[in-house]
């Protein structure tokens, strides 16, 4: 078998993020909960951040998502107060 020579290229933008934030709420139409997420990244040209906005989320991914928040700002704010306490 030869191998395929590929012209994509995988970059870490990690650097860019700005901030990643999450909107929980109930639809007024069908009373169903939603959670639409929304990735601001660095402008290279303004103070502004550019924002991704990810419309859908499935439901599994939706509370995998709300699981991890609780689990890692409940973290974060257990450390801010131990070394407000040291």
């Amino acid at each position: 078998m030869s191998e395929v020579q590929s012209d994509k290229q995988n970059i870490n933008a990690t650097a860019l993020v700005d901030k990643l934030e999450f909107i929980v709420g109930n639809s007024k139409k069908t009373g169903n909960e939603y959670l639409v997420g929304a990735l601001y990244v660095k402008s290279p040209i303004s103070d502004t951040p550019l924002r991704l906005s990810f419309d859908y989320i499935d439901d599994n991914v939706r509370e995998l998502l709300k699981m991890a928040i609780k689990k890692f700002n409940v973290q974060a704010q257990e450390e801010f107060k131990e070394g407000i306490s040291d």
